[in-house]
């Protein structure tokens, strides 16, 4: 997998600071210089953010950053800058619990083989996961569906995946598993040959 440094701003060039100039000024520097095959200068969009949203989406950013093009720059939160997360989306498969804990999810890979995914543990109140424990207690099996690391499976009880989730998520890791993925319910209309990663 080759990495990209993606180059939002400059703070220096050379001796010169530049952390009190204007983001415009700022901005103009970084777009006089060069992409490499290591650093790369994505877009900034002028008043669209509809169309930043979009690029985001298609470059598989987390967000966007909305800045006032006259701040200079400000280390830590400003009120000159809005960070806005992009809300991804993830069908995944239940295939076990880890009691009042978290959910353990599958996703299947691109030849349809169901492929650990991690856990699911926000997103819920205890007693929605106490109901959600209940409800999956009745397709509960004795082995895991699934090859699970020993981390996540010392205390966990299995379920015949056949039940289909949503969750919100940050991204994928590069081990294929969910990031930061709290609970958004059940895919009552979807079966688990339908789920696929879709970030």
């Amino acid at each position: 997998m080759q990495l990209r440094y993606m180059v939002f701003d400059l703070l220096r060039v050379g001796e010169r600071d530049l952390t009190a100039e204007p983001y415009d000024a700022r901005r103009a520097e970084l777009e006089a210089l060069s992409e490499t095959d290591t650093a790369a200068i994505p877009p900034a969009f002028r008043g669209a953010f509809k169309a930043a949203w979009s690029v985001a989406g298609e470059m598989g950013l987390e967000g966007v950053v909305a800045k006032h093009t006259s701040s200079p720059y400000v280390s830590g939160r400003s009120r000159s800058w809005l960070k806005v997360k992009r809300a991804l989306h993830q069908e995944v498969v239940v295939v076990g619990v880890r009691e009042g804990k978290s959910l353990l999810v599958a996703v299947p890979n691109e030849d349809g083989e169901l492929t650990y995914a991690g856990r699911v543990g926000t997103g819920f109140s205890s007693g929605q996961l106490a109901e959600i424990e209940r409800e999956l207690g009745r397709i509960k099996r004795k082995t895991p569906p699934v090859e699970v690391p020993a981390e996540d499976a010392k205390d966990a009880w299995w379920v015949t995946p056949k039940r289909v989730a949503e969750v919100a998520l940050a991204g994928a890791t590069g081990g294929g598993k969910v990031r930061q993925a709290p609970w958004r319910g059940w895919r009552d209309d979807k079966s688990p040959d339908d789920v696929r990663w879709e970030v």
